[in-house]
């Protein structure tokens, strides 16, 4: 049995990103879309190989394939959740230490802006845990809790 290597192309630049994050853009209501039967599928994959064809037109590299592409795009989406993860959890802190500063670059802000439903998530009407509230929750404890042990 042979095990056929996988053939490693060479690492995505930013301006490769920049193209790729432009084709997306083009192409977004069939890319994200959530539709999941063949027709969506088979037009997906078509789309990803037009993509795959521009990017080589514009980048000048033949080694592009639509898998590779697709790939690329799925690895920037969990760099931009992950990001936005860390920065949602370093604004929760309870302020004991330094905060990391972390910072979206531009195509993480324009990728972000594609998936921001799964990056933020539904607000909720009922839970405390979002950020821009959860400093007034907690005053209004504080000054319960305050004026219980007043003598």
């Amino acid at each position: 049995m042979e095990t056929e290597k996988r053939r490693r192309t060479t690492n995505f630049t930013k301006e490769e990103c920049e193209h790729l994050l432009e084709f997306v853009i083009k192409h977004k209501n069939v890319i994200e879309s959530k539709k999941c039967d063949a027709v969506t599928w088979q037009g997906k994959q078509k789309i990803w190989i037009e993509i795959a064809l521009g990017l080589t037109v514009v980048t000048g590299i033949c080694l592009l394939d639509a898998k590779g592409v697709i790939a690329k795009y799925d690895m920037l989406k969990k760099q931009v959740r992950s990001k936005c993860a860390q920065i949602r959890q370093n604004a929760m802190g309870n302020g004991g230490g330094l905060q990391k500063e972390i910072m979206l670059t531009s195509i993480e802000e324009r990728i972000k802006g594609l998936i921001l439903l799964s990056v933020e998530g539904l607000p909720s009407m009922y839970d405390s845990d979002s950020v821009p509230n959860c400093n007034l929750v907690l005053t209004e404890v504080a000054e319960i809790d305050v004026k219980e042990h007043q003598f």
